[in-house]
Formats: structure tokens, sequence, C-alpha cells
């Protein structure tokens, strides 16, 4: 992510920003166990998992489609926590429906929309650089999942 957004202008900058970033979410997997009970099977562990998966993902330093087919697995999870919800609604309408959904339309429609912003920023700027949004939705997805209160019984 920080490559195609600064590397651009500022090569060192865009490869300190990505250790920065990677440094980041290895804490933030970190947190997400560090003082949590090993309860697999309950939702706490599957949302905490889901998380994880999925913050995994995009720690990876090289983030190509087939990585992100992996996200199948972190979404299942949570549909399978949340299916259910409350008077019948999936996920309980609460937001993790819509990140979902928005997180898999911006990992399809990624790639086009990265050349775009290069594209744009070129012509406008000189140089072209590109902020991957997909990246970002996939983080604030695996913050809210993380963040997600259990279903009332």
């Amino acid at each position: 992510m920080s490559t195609l957004l600064l590397d651009a202008f500022a090569p060192r900058a865009a490869t300190f920003f990505g250790i920065t970033l990677t440094l980041a979410a290895l804490a933030a997997l970190v947190a997400l166990w560090i003082r949590e009970p090993r309860t697999p099977g309950s939702p706490d562990w599957d949302r905490r998992m889901a998380a994880t998966l999925a913050l995994s993902v995009i720690t990876s330093p090289h983030l190509f489609g087939y990585d992100l087919m992996l996200l199948l697995l972190p979404f299942v999870v949570v549909w399978h926590v949340y299916r259910d919800g409350k008077d019948g609604r999936p996920l309980d309408g609460r937001p993790l429906l819509a990140m979902t959904a928005l997180g898999w339309a911006l990992a399809l429609v990624g790639p086009v929309l990265t050349v775009a912003q290069q594209a744009v920023t070129r012509s406008a700027f000189g140089r072209p650089f590109a902020l991957q949004i997909g990246v970002i939705a996939v983080a604030v997805w695996s913050w809210l999942v993380a963040r997600a209160k259990p279903l009332a019984a």
C-alpha cells in the first residue's frame, strides 16, 4: 500500500511507512490475543479468529488477487457467528454485512481502481500514485469484527 501511494515521491518514506504499517498490523494481531482466553468454538474466539485471518492477509508485504481469496474464510466465520441475528436479520443489521460487501467489492475492483488512480495522478501531478482503499476496507472490517458484541440470547 505504501509503495503505490508514496514511492513516486519519496521511495524511502514509502519503505518506512510500509514497515510502520506492517508493524502496526502485527501489533494489532498480538493485541487481539494477548489477554484473551483460548476458547475455540465460542463466538468471541470465532470473531477474533476471523479478524486475525483478515488482518493477516493485508499484513502480507505482497497483496495479490489470490491472497484476497483467503478473505472467504474470515467472512464465513463471521457469517457463522452472526447468521441468525435477531428477528431473522442476517448479521443483526450490524455494519459487518455492509463492510463485508464493501470489502469484497473493493477487492474485486481494487486493481482497476489502482490503475485508474495512477493514470489520473500521473496526468495531474506528473507521477503515479494510488491509495489501495480495499486494504483500508479490510482493516476496518477486521476492527469491526474484533469489536463486535455477541448477539443476545
